[in-house]
């Protein structure tokens, strides 16, 4: 089936409780205008995100949020990541400390095309923004698929949004644990290395030689992780 840009908007739309008429924004793509600035904000979203290159980096994947949320949310919000711990529903996405390392985990999937589709469970998972993140996710679909030569699908509002969220509950009480619990997840994303102090619990990005938290120097109380582990103390 042929994509269909008017129909992407409209249902991205109408999931968050936006209902514009289909009409207006098959009009708005008629002319690359709109006084409604939620679909103003998507055509400036997909000319942004039809130039993005392979593979896609956390700027480019800032700048499709900015995008999206600009003139509605804070203008501190847009494109950048939360600092703060949020909730959605049943949800409780990772703390916020942890958004920007598990963003780079995903886009290593991402970037060597892996499933699109766990990808954006992954995303909405991981719930790296304040607000948009639904329609940054279904963005971010959409450029993935494209980039591995798909079809990219319209996730419909009309009758099958509540099915498309109950596929995302359903990732993340049971799919998400159990793809770390077989070691299937790992196959699908190249995870960051980390550096631990197992002193203080500290995990730093890099190998040092003295922990800036405890100041431990013993390299025997150090290991490296090569799977992201729980976050129990500060990334310095």
């Amino acid at each position: 089936m042929k994509f269909d840009k008017a129909k992407f908007i409209y249902n991205s739309n109408a999931i968050e409780g936006v209902d514009t008429p289909l009409k207006e924004v098959e009009k708005a793509i008629r002319l690359n205008e709109s006084k409604d600035q939620h679909i103003l904000n998507h055509l400036k979203a997909f000319e942004y995100v039809d130039k993005l290159e392979h593979p896609l980096t956390t700027p480019g994947l800032m700048g499709i949020h900015q995008r999206l949320s600009h003139k509605i949310l804070d203008k501190k919000d847009c494109g950048t990541f939360r600092k703060c711990d949020v909730t959605v529903g049943p949800h409780s996405p990772p703390n916020w400390r942890k958004v920007s390392n598990l963003v780079n985990d995903l886009l290593s999937a991402v970037n060597t095309k892996k499933d699109p589709w766990l990808c954006h469970m992954e995303f909405e998972y991981i719930h790296p923004f304040i607000d948009f993140n639904g329609r940054t996710g279904r963005i971010l679909l959409y450029w993935q698929e494209k980039s591995q030569g798909k079809d990219p699908q319209t996730i419909l509002s009309e009758g099958r949004h509540q099915n498309y969220y109950s596929k995302i509950i359903e990732y993340d009480t049971r799919e998400r644990p159990m793809l770390w619990k077989i070691k299937v997840w790992r196959k699908t994303l190249t995870r960051n290395e980390s550096y631990v102090c197992t002193q203080c619990g500290t995990h730093h990005e890099k190998v040092i030689k003295k922990c800036g938290t405890c100041g431990n120097a013993d390299e025997s109380k150090f290991q490296i992780y090569t799977e992201a582990p729980p976050f129990v103390g500060p990334i310095v």
